[in-house]
């Protein structure tokens, strides 16, 4: 049934607020997973294709702009010496806030 309703969600033919609350949050868990597992597939392609046509410092821009996104890491956690190439990314991605 949860899955059911995790379609229904997607597909835009009820909101979250009109699932049975017995199994709302089952629901909202499992669209929340889903879309991890696509920001980390998005994460790791993104990855993929910057090693494969690029190289040097705004690869680990790319990089340190995943981590940033994806919540593993803050932009206190970058090395100082390509702060601003994963600010520009961060800014080119409508994200500049996250690099403040």
């Amino acid at each position: 049934m949860v899955k059911i309703y995790v379609y229904l969600v997607k597909a835009g033919l009820k909101k979250l607020e009109e699932v049975p609350a017995i199994i709302r949050d089952q629901v909202k868990k499992a669209l929340e997973d889903e879309n991890k597992i696509l920001l980390g597939m998005a994460l790791v392609t993104g990855a993929f294709l910057v090693f494969k046509f690029k190289r040097g410092e705004k690869d680990m821009a790319v990089i340190y702009a995943s981590l940033i996104v994806s919540g593993y890491k803050t932009f206190g956690q970058v090395p100082k010496v390509i702060q601003a190439q994963v600010k520009e990314v961060l800014i080119q991605l409508g994200l500049g806030e996250l690099a403040e």
